[in-house]
């Protein structure tokens, strides 16, 4: 049987899931790296609760001024605040697939570290601003992270399809990029959507619960803006794979 001729209609679903999985890529490698603490998920800041500490006592907290998510890992870091913020000497954990923010735990060891006689019972933290992350947000997390694992994989398989269908390997490639390519929506979509949830509602609950202290939570739009880029990639993607199919 004669083999048809190449499809450049294919072009554009394969450059668009190239570009797709670039991205999930990107968002998966700054999500365990130190480099990158403008693209946590989200940060509690303790500078205020710091200075009021040192206004009321008159001694140093020996805490770190932020302590951040992210997508792999936890940071903890001091902030230099000049002409913009910049992050100093930041230590993060090993980098897992499962990753647990426990806040409190995180102050308390820096506490005990520096043999303060503060805890965190004693600066009255409340224990709210850890419990969201132990009761739901950890393991919300930790299936947003399968979820783009599963979709760097369709990802990939999207490239592959879209090189099979610029040859016309088979007959039912541009039917099987196009089904690929909404599972891979699908999943971005949904990975998407649990980590704005994250954000936005962590964010909120921390600085209601914080503020009479000083603590308070902040977040860039760096992860939100790589994870969403991706995700329309990938819809576009498979409104290239419907041209192709027909």
């Amino acid at each position: 049987m004669a083999r048809l001729p190449p499809s450049p209609k294919a072009v554009a679903p394969t450059v668009l899931s190239l570009l797709s999985f670039v991205l999930v890529v990107v968002l998966m490698a700054i999500g365990s790296s130190p480099d990158w603490q403008s693209f946590a998920l989200i940060s509690i800041d303790t500078t205020t609760l710091k200075r009021a500490f040192y206004t009321g006592a008159g001694s140093g907290l020996p805490i770190h001024d932020v302590y951040s998510l992210h997508l792999q890992t936890t940071c903890e870091s001091y902030l230099i605040k000049a002409s913009e913020v910049k992050f100093a000497d930041v230590v993060c954990k090993e980098p897992s697939t499962y990753v647990k923010f426990f806040p409190l735990v995180f102050i308390q060891n820096d506490l005990t570290t520096h043999r303060s006689r503060q805890t965190v019972d004693s600066l009255r933290i409340p224990g709210g601003i850890q419990d969201i992350f132990t009761k739901k947000y950890n393991m919300i997390l930790h299936v947003a992270f399968i979820l783009y694992i599963f979709a760097i994989t369709s990802a990939g398989a999207g490239i592959l399809l879209g090189g099979a269908a610029m040859f016309n390997v088979f007959g039912k490639v541009a039917f099987v990029g196009l089904g690929n390519s909404v599972l891979s929506t699908l999943l971005l979509f949904v990975a998407s959507t649990m980590t704005t949830a994250i954000q936005s509602n962590a964010t909120s609950v921390i600085n209601a619960l914080g503020a009479p202290i000083g603590i308070s939570a902040f977040h860039g739009s760096g992860f939100m803006t790589l994870t969403w880029c991706s995700c329309v990639t990938s819809l576009l993607a498979t409104g290239a794979w419907l041209v192709v199919d027909k």
